[in-house]
C-alpha cells in the first residue's frame, strides 16, 4: 500500500499527509498560510524593531540638542550678566584666587575663613535679586528694567560660585595647630 496523499490548497498538486509545507510551493498544509506571508510577516516584526530603534535613536539626539541649545543659551546669558556688572564679578573671582592662594601657601584657616565669607556674600546678594515683582512706578521710572532671563542668570551665576567656593573649602585640610 503505497502512502496517502492530499491535494495541496495553493497549488493543487498532490502532497504526503504528514508533510506540513507544500515541497512545491512553500504553503503550510494546516493553517493554509504561504511561505511569502511568513516571510513578509517576519519582515514586518523586523521593520517595527527597526522603526522603535529609529524614533528612539531621533529622542536621544533631540535632547542632546536640547542640552545643547539650553547651554548655549545659558552662556550667552551669563555673558550678558559679566557684561552688565564686570567690576562686581571680577570682585568674586579675585576673592576666590586669593582663597586659593592663601590654600596653596598653607593658610587653610584663613582661607576658610576667606571662603565663608565669600559664600555668605555671594548668597545675601542672591537672595536680594528679585524676579518676579514688579516694579513700582517710580522704580520702573527711576531705573532701568532689567529683563527676568538675565535677573534668573545672575542668580544662577551666583549660586554656581558658591556652590565652586563651598567646594574649595571641602577639598582644603585643616590642619592642627602645632604647640
Amino acid at each position: 500500500m503505497g502512502k496517502e496523499l492530499i491535494a495541496c490548497p495553493g497549488c493543487g498538486k498532490l502532497v504526503e499527509v504528514g508533510k506540513l509545507v507544500c515541497p512545491h510551493c512553500g504553503m503550510n498544509i494546516q493553517t493554509g498560510e504561504s511561505f511569502e506571508t511568513k516571510v513578509q510577516r517576519a519582515r514586518g516584526r523586523r521593520g517595527r524593531a527597526e522603526r522603535l530603534g529609529g524614533r528612539l535613536a531621533a529622542a536621544v539626539v533631540f535632547v542632546l540638542v536640547l542640552l545643547f541649545l539650553g547651554g548655549f543659551l545659558y552662556q550667552r546669558r551669563a555673558e550678558k550678566v559679566f557684561e552688565n556688572k564686570p567690576q562686581e564679578f571680577a570682585g568674586y573671582l579675585m576673592l576666590m584666587e586669593q582663597i586659593d592662594s592663601l590654600a596653596a601657601a598653607g593658610m587653610t584657616a584663613e582661607a576658610r575663613a576667606a571662603g565663608e565669607s565669600l559664600i555668605k556674600e555671594l548668597n545675601d546678594r542672591e537672595s536680594r535679586i528679585v524676579i518676579e515683582a514688579a516694579p513700582t512706578t517710580y522704580e520702573a521710572r527711576d531705573t532701568k528694567r532689567v529683563p527676568k532671563s538675565v535677573r534668573r542668570a545672575e542668580k544662577s551665576l551666583l549660586r554656581n560660585l558658591a556652590r565652586k567656593v563651598e567646594y574649595k573649602l571641602s577639598m582644603l585640610s585643616v590642619k592642627p595647630a602645632q604647640p
